[in-house]
């Protein structure tokens, strides 16, 4: 059995379209072994009504940047619990079980957490991780993953 290596992990806490933080993504590319296929959570900013639009900027903004690369880029709508649009959908979240990059990025730390906390995209992420995917976070995505993130009355972070 081959020995896995976790993947990186990427902090932005703003900029991920910038001119430099093309250049971090430009680098992560180089890294990773085969094809880029990259996945965006859009659980963050699941709340509000243009979070599909949030996603979209983000991704348009990889296709074009890391166009020598030729992603492959899905947007994961996986906004709340209890929806169809559940991050414990596992047809849902399908395409995490073949990425090797894996973006959150904004929208409200507090609202990632709750939804995201112990849920099957969450478990799927880190096990991905562990597998050697990069994850990078950004903005909320960032702060959600802290210890003191307070979502909830126990103050669980992801």
């Amino acid at each position: 059995m081959p020995e896995l290596h976790p993947g990186l992990v990427i902090l932005f806490g703003s900029g991920e379209t910038s001119p430099n933080g093309g250049r971090i993504f430009e680098s992560v590319a180089r890294r990773l072994a085969g094809h880029l296929r990259a996945v965006i959570l859009e659980t963050p900013a699941g709340f509000e009504l243009n979070s599909a639009q949030v996603a979209g900027r983000i991704a348009n903004f990889l296709r074009q940047r890391l166009q020598n690369y030729q992603p492959e880029i899905t947007i994961i709508p996986a906004r709340k619990r209890n929806t169809s649009f559940s991050p414990d959908d596992s047809e849902l979240i399908r395409p995490l079980l073949q990425s090797n990059l894996i973006f959150l990025g904004p929208g409200s730390p507090t609202y990632a957490v709750r939804q995201l906390y112990e849920s099957r995209a969450w478990h799927t992420l880190v096990a991905r991780h562990r597998q050697g995917a990069t994850i990078v976070m950004a903005s909320a995505a960032t702060i959600a993953c802290t210890e003191h993130s307070q979502a909830n009355e126990s103050h669980q972070a992801l």
